[in-house]
Order: C-alpha cells, then structure tokens, then sequence
C-alpha cells in the first residue's frame, strides 16, 4: 500500500514525507504522518492508523519490528484512543523500545472526554516524540490531535475550517467530535483550562 494513505488524495494536517509513510507501511503503520502545525515547540507529534490495522480495532498488532520502527522515528511516547488496549505482551515491546504507552478508551466515532484530551496533552508534554492513533486513524485520532494543537496554541489554532475531513484538515469525523473541540476551544480561550 503507497504511502498508506487513501486513494483520495487527502492528507490530514502535517507534513507530506511519503517516503515515512511507505517504510511505516511496510510494518503495517498506515496513514503514518508528522504534525508540523500548531505543535509545542520542542515536541514532535506524529499521527497513524493502529498497527495492523484492517477494518476493526481488535486488528491492532504491537510486534517487537513495529515498536522498533517507532524507536527509529524517534518516538518516546505512544497514545492509543484505540477501544482496545495493548496486551501485556505488546505492552512490553514498546517498554524494551523505551516507548511510553498511554491508553485512552475511545469507542469508535465517539469523542473523547475534556480529561482524555487533558490527560494526552499532559503525557505530550512530558516526551520529545509523541505517536497517537485510534484504528484507522482519523476521526479519533484528528479529534485527539486537534485537542493537542488547541492546547499548544491555547485555542487559538486550528481554525475550525481545519478540523474536518477536508484537504489539509485533522480529520475530526462527527458533529460530537467537533463540539467536544469547540467547548475545549472556548474554555482554553476563557482561561478556564489552565496548561
């Protein structure tokens, strides 16, 4: 699968380097991608599908290759709003590759709560090389990073035009996705939300 994108042509927010995307794809990583908007600065934020991913949550496969391809990245912290959690088993795998894992149960097409997003933004902050994923890697996922950008930038960015499923845009799927995002936004500009 190129670059494991789609074949719409639609890259979400980041950088376009098809070249990561294809060796992410080799270790089934697809739809693998920096976030180069509206990031802290000194923390790397990338975004993909979960490992293995087919169809289904349950597909996500941590393998000891796929946790050392995160390692090469540069990757320090992985954060999973996947409604499955890693075993223990794989869960060790990203220990031995010095990754830090944080699970974050999302069911899919749901939001995630103000203290989910908190809870990633804190976890974010504490690593130099930050990977969140859901299943396939959008709607979820862009929520999650969506969150993270409005926290660095204290909601000021992304534009709302930005945070669904157009070109250029985060990919954030459902009307409760975007009202999570829009009440996150306006308690991070009242000041409500102290980071």
């Amino acid at each position: 699968m190129a670059s494991g994108l789609p074949n719409s042509g639609k890259w979400p927010m980041g950088k376009k380097d098809t070249k990561l995307a294809d060796d992410a794809a080799k270790v089934q990583w697809f739809r693998f991608m920096e976030v180069d908007k509206y990031v802290a600065s000194g923390h790397k934020l990338y975004r993909s599908s979960a490992p293995n991913y087919k169809g289904k949550d349950e597909d996500q496969e941590m393998t000891v290759s796929r946790a050392a391809f995160l390692k090469k990245t540069g990757i320090d912290c992985l954060i999973s709003f996947n409604h499955v959690k890693y075993s223990a088993k794989e869960e060790g795998y990203l220990k031995a590759a010095g990754i830090t894992y944080l699970w974050l149960q999302v069911p899919d097409f749901q939001p995630s709560t103000e203290k989910q997003v908190d809870d990633a933004y804190r976890m974010y902050k504490k690593h130099k090389s930050t990977l969140v994923h859901c299943g396939f890697g959008w709607g979820r996922t862009g929520t999650a990073i969506c969150a993270l950008q409005l926290f660095c930038e204290k909601g000021a960015n992304p534009p709302e035009k930005l945070w669904g499923e157009v070109d250029g845009g985060d990919q954030v799927e459902t009307k409760e996705q975007i009202a999570m995002l829009a009440d996150l936004k306006k308690k991070l500009i009242a000041g409500k939300i102290k980071n």
